[in-house]
């Protein structure tokens, strides 16, 4: 396969899935990607995600680098204060472009949709195809489709998401599960000077935290905190931020209070569990559909690109051997997301603490800010 490079069929057009044809294709292969939505704007939903260094440095790699910039905004700071005005933790975020060669940014997730989309080409996305089963012989997989088509290649990457039905038919693990954390979210255009320039802001209480940083054209704010599943916040989302964020800082208050009710959209936060096997011989599993996690370390998106270039370039070296590349995207892999995957969850651990903790954290955390930067720009320096 190395020689010929080869056929690869990608499920899910999602950011994982688009970044993959994008990797695939700089190293040689030919790769269309299929998706169950009925068209384009049914995936490019949007609100604020940020990207890390590690991101940025990985699209980069993929020609993309500068379209995205051009759509997103720069942060030179992270800054974590409680609702009493200590801080807990302040980053300098312009010193990983210095470190890592990347800057750290905020954007719309349908605008860094839509720059991967336009440099794959719509015409390469096929809408409406929702996976069915897969199968596969000593020389090509095929992937079968609920409107009775198929699609055939030398290899097929499932990322189609934190219910991925490749996975079902690969790991019969059961179902995602639900964290127990919702989101409750919006962007918003404000005045300039109401909120602090090229900063990632977030204020954390004991249930909830509250959060807003820059993206192009606006300000994302988003409420992350424990919930039952199937809230029904039947007085509004907006409502309820209001209440939640009842005698926190007026800065958080007044963001939430000048965006329209209409605006606010409310998730509810689904991961899946650790696995050892994300590939069974020519089809792989990539993004959420492998390893969706909780977004309190804000690498979803990051890692999903990550996992592209990584299985790219194991197939261009695999040596003709697909699924021995596979496993070695996998092997590759594994360890890295148990290491941001434990990371994301022991930061959102920390900004959620049952009351009687929280003096404590608040007294302890500042104590390891430092460090804990320095720990994480080591994860960012992600070789492309």
């Amino acid at each position: 396969m190395a020689a010929a490079r080869g056929k690869v069929v990608v499920v899910g057009a999602g950011i994982g899935g688009l970044t993959t044809v994008l990797a695939l294709r700089r190293a040689g292969f030919d790769a269309d990607v299929y998706d169950r939505a009925a068209d384009l704007r049914a995936i490019q939903v949007g609100y604020g995600i940020h990207l890390w260094s590690n991101a940025m440095r990985a699209l980069r790699g993929l020609g993309v680098a500068e379209a995205v910039g051009a759509q997103s905004e720069p942060f030179d700071r992270m800054h974590f204060e409680t609702v009493g005005g200590r801080t807990v933790m302040d980053w300098p975020l312009d010193e990983a472009p210095q470190v890592i060669g990347d800057p750290i940014v905020g954007i719309n997730r349908s605008a860094l949709h839509a720059v991967l989309a336009d440099a794959v080409g719509t015409e390469s996305i096929r809408f409406g195809k929702t996976l069915e089963s897969y199968a596969q012989d000593g020389g090509s997989a095929t992937v079968g489709f609920a409107d009775g088509t198929e699609a055939h290649g030398d290899v097929v990457v499932a990322a189609d998401g934190v219910r991925s039905a490749a996975r079902r038919l690969m790991l019969d693990d059961g179902p995602p599960t639900y964290s127990g954390l919702s989101e409750r979210h919006a962007t918003i255009s404000l005045p300039e000077g109401r909120v602090p320039p090229r900063t990632f802001h977030e204020y954390w209480g004991g249930r909830d935290r509250f959060g807003f940083y820059p993206i192009k054209g606006g300000t994302c704010w988003y409420l992350l905190g424990l919930d039952p599943q199937g809230t029904a916040d039947s007085e509004g989302h907006k409502a309820v931020v209001l209440r939640k964020l009842d005698g926190w800082p007026e800065a958080a208050r007044r963001i939430v209070e000048e965006t329209p009710d209409a605006d606010v959209v409310r998730l509810e936060v689904f991961v899946r569990g650790e696995t050892k096997r994300w590939t069974d011989g020519r089809v792989a599993l990539l993004g959420d559909a492998a390893h969706a996690m909780e977004p309190s370390g804000g690498q979803g998106s990051a890692q999903a690109i990550e996992d592209a270039v990584v299985l790219a370039r194991c197939l261009a070296e695999g040596g003709g051997d697909p699924a021995a590349a596979l496993r070695r995207y996998e092997a590759e892999r594994l360890p890295r997301i148990r290491t941001i995957r434990r990371v994301s969850t022991a930061t959102g651990r920390l900004g959620r603490v049952p009351r009687p903790l929280v003096p404590v954290r608040n007294l302890v955390v500042p104590l390891i800010g430092r460090r804990a930067w320095k720990t994480h720009k080591g994860l960012l320096a992600f070789e492309a």
